[in-house]
C-alpha cells in the first residue's frame, strides 16, 4: 500500500522474457486425486482447510485466493516465509494445500512426496505436461508469475528499441529458450508495448483479487 512507484509508468518496459506456472499441490495425508474432488472435499468443511503461501500479499496467496473465489470454498490461510517453508509446511501436513512454482516443487514431484493436483496456466508447462490445468475443473482461471525486463523511465526511445531486438533475439534462440525452460521459464519475448498492456492487465487483476479477498497489500 505504500510502494513508492507505479508498474507501468515509472518504468521503459524492454520486453515480457517468459512465465512460470504453479502448481496446486496437496500434503502426503490429503487423499484427494484431482482438483474437482478436493475442491468437493473444501466445500464440506468450509474454513477448515488450510492452505500455504509464500507470504502475505504473495502471488501464490492471491493465486489461491482467486482460486477459492472461483470455486465457490472457503479456507484458511497460512504464511510463510518463502516458498520453501511453505513446502516443508505441506510435506509436513501442516496445511493440506499450497501453489509453489514449478521449480520449486518439481524435485519434490519426481520424488513422489507432494502431489500435484493441477497447474495454474493457460496451457500446460512443457515441464508438467501431464499435469492437467486448474481451468480444466474452474473455467477461466489462469494465474502464475512471470519475469520481464525494464529500464528507467528516460530512457531514449531508441536504446530501448534495440534493447528490445537483443533481448528477443536471445530468448527466442535455441540457447535461450533452452536455458529459460531449464529454470522453468516458458519463454515469450514480447514487444515493449505489449509488456506494458500486459503488466497493466495484471496490476488491475491482482488488485481486483486482492480487494475481493480483502487482502491489505
Amino acid at each position: 500500500s505504500d510502494l513508492r512507484y507505479h508498474g507501468v509508468d515509472d518504468f521503459t518496459p524492454i520486453a515480457l522474457v517468459g512465465k512460470t506456472a504453479m502448481v496446486v499441490c496437496v500434503s502426503p495425508a490429503t487423499r484427494a486425486t484431482s482438483l474437482s474432488e478436493f475442491l468437493a472435499y473444501v466445500r464440506a468443511r468450509p474454513g477448515q482447510v488450510k492452505y500455504a503461501s509464500g507470504g502475505i500479499g504473495a502471488v501464490n496467496h492471491l493465486a489461491t485466493a482467486m482460486l477459492a473465489s472461483m470455486a465457490g470454498v472457503d479456507m484458511t490461510h497460512i504464511p510463510y516465509a518463502g516458498d520453501g517453508p511453505s513446502i516443508n509446511a505441506l510435506l509436513a501436513s501442516e496445511v493440506s494445500l499450497a501453489l509453489p512454482t514449478a521449480p520449486a516443487v518439481l524435485p519434490f514431484l519426481r520424488a513422489g512426496r507432494i502431489r500435484a493436483l493441477a497447474q495454474s496456466g493457460a496451457q500446460r508447462s512443457p515441464l508438467l505436461p501431464d499435469i492437467p490445468l486448474v481451468s480444466e475443473a474452474v473455467p477461466g482461471y489462469t494465474a502464475g508469475s512471470w519475469q520481464c525486463l525494464l529500464a528507467p523511465r528516460a530512457m531514449p526511445p531508441s536504446i530501448a528499441a534495440r534493447l528490445n531486438e537483443e533481448a528477443v533475439k536471445f530468448i527466442r534462440s535455441q540457447e535461450g529458450r533452452e536455458l529459460l525452460l531449464g529454470l522453468g521459464v516458458e519463454p515469450v519475448g514480447s514487444s515493449g508495448e505489449e509488456l506494458r498492456s500486459f503488466i497493466h492487465d495484471e496490476i488491475i487483476k491482482w488488485r481486483n483479487v486482492a480487494q475481493t479477498a480483502k487482502v491489505k497489500l
